[in-house]
């Protein structure tokens, strides 16, 4: 229900809304509209003290700063002295200094989410990943098919910062040295020796805004299957 009030000698301090984010201070004399506004913070919607629900006045909306502030989380302090008024922490004596920890980062498995979208000289078998005696259950198997070279590309879209996993020759394909470069965006970011038999090695690359991230596979003999595998591979 719309209620319209005149207020004589109005003096508050309000946060305006909606149209141009204004303050009024005073007027000896004012009409305005009280509305039944619905207030939703994050999704979950909250109640104003009676009386204190907020109006229209001159096409600007206005609601109480308290709630508002406090419905975030943040203290509301007034100095009639100084005639200031404090929203979360600090004073301009004592700034407030926010917590400077780094935001989590949320990670995920690269094979949950991409997968090489162009391959040459390499074929993505779905065959499972053993490594050093031990079977990986996400990743990929780059088969090289008796090719001397290969390359499989992902396409980051250079949302992501960091990649770590591991590589190998694959214990079930393991016939030839392979000499791996990975590139982003066409940059060197690292390059590994592999042979047959060894453990895999671990992944550490940074991506930051990378686009296209390359790794080509240059194997030493190609009249036996050779097979390298990307396991656990992690991004964020």
């Amino acid at each position: 229900m719309r209620k319209r009030l005149v207020f004589t000698h109005f003096m508050a301090v309000l946060m305006g809304v909606l149209l141009s984010g204004s303050v009024a201070l005073a007027s000896s004399s004012i009409s305005v509209d009280f509305l039944p506004l619905k207030y939703y913070f994050n999704g979950v919607q909250k109640f104003p003290p009676a009386g204190k629900e907020g109006f229209i006045y001159n096409g600007t909306t206005y609601v109480p700063l308290r709630f508002v502030a406090e419905s975030l989380g943040l203290g509301v302090k007034w100095d009639g002295n100084t005639s200031s008024i404090y929203i979360g922490g600090g004073t301009p004596s004592q700034p407030y200094i926010p917590n400077s920890e780094p935001i989590p980062t949320k990670i995920q498995y690269m094979a949950d989410i991409m997968k090489p979208y162009y391959t040459r000289g390499v074929s993505i078998w779905d065959y499972k990943l053993v490594m050093g005696g031990k079977q990986y259950y996400k990743g990929w198997m780059l088969n090289n098919g008796f090719n001397a070279q290969g390359k499989a590309s992902f396409n980051l879209g250079g949302n992501y910062r960091r990649i770590t996993g591991l590589m190998g020759i694959d214990d079930n394909y393991a016939f030839s040295s392979t000499h791996v470069s990975i590139y982003g965006d066409g940059k060197l970011i690292k390059r590994y020796d592999l042979d047959p038999g060894d453990l895999p090695i671990k992944l550490d690359l940074d991506v930051t805004g990378v686009t296209r991230l390359d790794f080509e596979f240059n194997f030493d003999k190609t009249f036996l299957l050779t097979a390298i595998d990307l396991a656990e591979m992690q991004i964020e």
